[in-house]
């Protein structure tokens, strides 16, 4: 059991340091557990699982013993950009591993660890594209490591309370223009980041009413990398610099409520708000003293309101989890989409299914989510007509050994 456990954990590593960016698309989270990706995300008012590291860290105390889960997501993103006539379509598969651990310890504390992908966006233009001079790439991804620990000072309530370490990487080029030919401004940089999640479960009426919240903090990513200056199609380098960019994460804080009305079936509804207002542009400056700013690419993002639904029923004596799940995301950019930041709304699909004992769980999940038509731009240098498809499949595997740690005498 215990070379099964290491071998895995070996694999998920690997995974994680292996794992490529994405290139297409806009502003994304992700959904870590296969589970929650079946029900639209929809999980931090009735946490199952040692994910709820990610999605509710007050979840911890309301497990058995400990739980070690392990899964991959696989995201398939397919973007369309129209501008001046010239249709451009971008379509990227990305494995995005995830790895959760969490210990109950007695009737009021609970500690946990998570290993998730970071909010990201991915973009990645070809040399043809007409607003390449706006930005021909901007993507940025990484990794957040979260301890935690939760403590339920009564039986009806818990808190939790987290640390994240980011690990981020940004990869930025834009096209410039001189009377004499044509240049590519490339950065590639990386970062480390501090931050912290807090979250609260309440049961307002026994397990016909409970309430979920969670807020994660914005983390300043101060980017350190060297960029370069090069002819389009050409490895020959003009410039280098040494330079530097500040990339701030979001406020990103959930409302959930839930409602088990009847033994196997689970209703839950939640409201999810990233505040994205810091994300004012992508300033490269080198690190002169004063430093001088090379390129500018200023934004205007405000709120991400994300709404979702999500149901499961279980069946054959518990063992078959059916879900379903719907949304609706309000993006931050929705009301002028820009190449450098095409965050425009969207509708949610999902599905899932999950085999579960007491001692492992398996659970897959699918979700889909797509442009309500073509939205455009108008108030920037290159106005454009955007549409977005994405395609979100999970797996994950959860193992559990109820009697490891004190006796729970509640749950």
């Amino acid at each position: 059991m215990r070379t099964s456990i290491t071998r895995l954990l070996a694999a998920i590593t690997a995974l994680f340091v292996c794992a490529p960016l994405a290139h297409a698309g806009g502003f994304a989270f992700a959904e870590p557990n296969a589970g929650a990706l079946g029900r639209a995300g929809a999980s931090a008012a009735i946490p199952d699982g040692p994910s709820t590291v990610y999605y509710n860290p007050a979840g911890l105390t309301l497990g058995h013993g400990l739980s070690l889960e392990a899964g991959v997501g696989v995201d398939v993103d397919r973007t369309t950009v129209t501008i001046a006539g010239s249709t451009t379509r971008t379509s990227t598969t990305v494995a995005i591993p995830t790895l959760f651990i969490s210990q109950r310890l007695g009737d009021h504390f609970g500690v946990g660890l998570g290993l998730y992908r970071a909010p990201s966006q991915a973009l990645d233009y070809p040399d043809s594209f007409a607003g390449r001079f706006r930005v021909q790439r901007a993507s940025w991804n990484g990794t957040t490591l979260q301890p935690t620990v939760a403590g339920r000072p009564f039986s009806w309530l818990s808190i939790g309370f987290g640390l994240t370490v980011t690990f981020a990487e940004l990869d930025l080029a834009q096209a410039q223009a001189d009377p004499r030919y044509e240049t590519r401004f490339s950065l590639s940089g990386k970062a480390i980041g501090l931050g912290g999640v807090i979250g609260l479960w309440a049961r307002l009426y026994r397990d016909y009413l409970t309430f979920g919240w969670s807020y994660k903090s914005a983390v300043d990513l101060d980017h350190s990398g060297r960029s370069t200056i090069t002819l389009p199609g050409s490895s020959t380098t003009l410039a280098v610099d040494d330079t530097r960019l500040t990339l701030p994460s979001p406020h990103i804080f959930s409302f959930a409520l839930g409602s088990k009305p009847r033994p196997g079936t689970s209703i839950q509804i939640e409201a999810r708000l990233a505040l994205l207002r810091d994300l004012s542009g992508l300033t490269v400056k080198d690190t002169t003293a004063p430093p001088s700013t090379l390129i500018s690419i200023p934004l205007s993002p405000r709120e991400l309101v994300q709404l979702r639904a999500g149901v499961e029923q279980k069946l054959i004596a518990d063992h078959l989890a059916l879900r379903i799940g719907v949304g609706y995301d309000l993006g931050s950019a929705r009301r002028d989409l820009d190449p450098a930041f095409p965050d425009g709304d969207r509708v949610v699909l999902a599905a899932g299914l999950g085999y579960l004992r007491p001692d492992f769980a398996v659970n897959a999940g699918y979700m889909a989510s797509f442009s309500p038509g073509h939205t455009g731009s108008r108030g920037i240098a290159y106005p454009a007509d955007y549409s977005n498809l994405r395609h979100s499949v999970g797996v994950s595997l959860t193992i559990r050994v109820e009697k490891l740690g004190p006796a729970v005498t509640y749950d």
